[in-house]
């Protein structure tokens, strides 16, 4: 599955399929200049009277080599009626082959300090925070399994009680380094056994790990990636696994055991387990008839990357303020009906779907809506759609950057400088 949310930019607004992406902090969006430009809505900058263009280039390049590139400007984002003002973009003009063509663009909700690219921009929430427009400074994500009827939601100022039995049930842990969401995992379990970790993933079965190992939580990766011995460690103890080339596989029947939905590979954060089920490991098919890819893959880097396949089994809260984040079990209730988490209406904020009107006006009358559903004063709601990602690929260091984007940030961000990563940790106000 992928997920992405609706979001809208510029005056008048215009509305673009977005992967909220915690694994980066740039807000990328294809501009109507880039001619090869993937996705199937273009930004035009010069239809929004709100814009402004500041004339600085900006250019990435990922891990597999894929790049983008194109300039900077300032435009007003709309998430369900709330209106985060003067937000930076970085707008797409070039960009080579591979990129996802399912989304529009991609709005980074790490550390703002963590973009190079573009200067240390601030984030979208991070501008929320600035702008008075959420009463308290952590975001949430729920991202619905089909089984649940699908959809999900990012919740922006607050903690969806409908999602959880309360704020208590929520454990913490401290964000180690504060320009990704990163934290430490301090073991790693399949089905009740302990099988790694000293910091670097090599093997431990039978015993407790040394080291702890550092974790990006990201919501821009499907998959969850871990260093090579780890990967090899877990896939040891799981029935039928084997290795593909780079790529590791699992039985397609697999997720038709009995023993599927309890058996679990289970990480250990702040001394409590969070887990997968085996039935949520197994991905689309590969070129071997009832062989399918593994949700864990691995990487030369020696820490790991916690997506989709994990965040979807938990609720997981990011603390802003704080910096922690937070897991707690789901509360399952009936299965909602996937229609009822498209659209989350704000109740008449006043002049936001112009753009217009007094300072602060609509901040006011967005930001203190009831919403009904477990939901308090002064949080932003935006619904996710989901969609199937039935395309077979080989999971391995040459994949997409649409996919990607924050493996390939991390990786270039672990060959950075250690030492000034850690004076700019301990200065940052964020």
């Amino acid at each position: 599955m992928k997920y992405y949310g609706t979001v809208m930019i510029g005056t008048p607004p215009q509305a673009f399929k977005i992967d909220f992406d915690t694994g980066s902090s740039q807000f990328i969006i294809s501009s109507k200049d880039c001619t090869q430009c993937s996705g199937t809505t273009h930004y035009d900058s010069s239809a929004s009277h709100t814009f402004r263009a500041n004339g600085k280039p900006w250019a990435i390049t990922y891990g597999d080599q894929s790049h983008a590139s194109g300039f900077l400007g300032h435009d007003q984002i709309l998430l369900d009626n709330i209106r985060v003002k003067n937000q930076q973009l970085a707008l797409v003009t070039s960009e080579s082959a591979g990129f996802d063509d399912t989304i529009d663009g991609i709005m980074g909700l790490a550390f703002g300090k963590l973009s190079r690219t573009v200067g240390g921009t601030r984030t979208v929430f991070e501008n929320m925070m600035d702008q008075g427009l959420v009463e308290r400074g952590v975001f949430a994500f729920y991202l619905g399994k089909a089984s649940r009827g699908g959809g999900g939601e990012v919740m922006f100022g607050g903690i969806d009680l409908s999602k959880v039995e309360d704020e208590e049930k929520v454990t913490w842990t401290e964000v180690t380094k504060a320009k990704y969401w990163q934290i430490d995992i301090e073991d790693v379990f399949v089905d009740g056994e302990v099988v790694a970790l000293d910091g670097k993933g090599e093997k431990k079965k039978g015993k407790k790990g040394g080291r702890k190992m550092e974790a990006i939580m990201d919501t821009g990766t499907t998959l969850m990636i871990v260093p090579e011995a780890l990967a090899e460690s877990i896939h040891e103890q799981i029935p039928g696994a084997q290795e593909l080339g780079t790529s590791w596989a699992l039985p397609c029947d697999l997720a038709l055991s009995p023993t599927s939905s309890t058996s679990k590979v289970e990480l250990q954060i702040s001394n409590k387990r969070f887990g997968i089920p085996f039935e949520d490991l197994v991905r689309e098919e590969t070129d071997i008839p009832g062989v399918c890819y593994s949700g864990i893959q691995s990487s030369t880097a020696g820490f790991m990357i916690i997506g989709d396949v994990f965040i979807k089994n938990n609720y997981v809260v990011f603390d802003q303020e704080k910096r922690r984040v937070g897991i707690a079990p789901l509360k399952i209730g009936p299965k909602p009906a996937p229609e009822a988490l498209v659209e989350v209406g704000v109740q008449n904020a006043g002049g936001a779907d112009s753009g217009e009107g007094e300072e602060g006006e609509d901040v006011v009358q967005a930001a203190g809506v009831e919403w009904g559903d477990g939901t308090e004063e002064g949080e932003v709601d935006a619904s996710w759609q989901e969609q199937d990602d039935t395309e077979q690929r080989q999971i391995d260091a040459s994949k997409q950057a649409s996919e990607d984007t924050e493996v390939s940030q991390t990786e270039e961000e672990a060959n950075g400088d250690e030492e000034e990563e850690e004076e700019e940790d301990e200065s940052a106000t964020d």
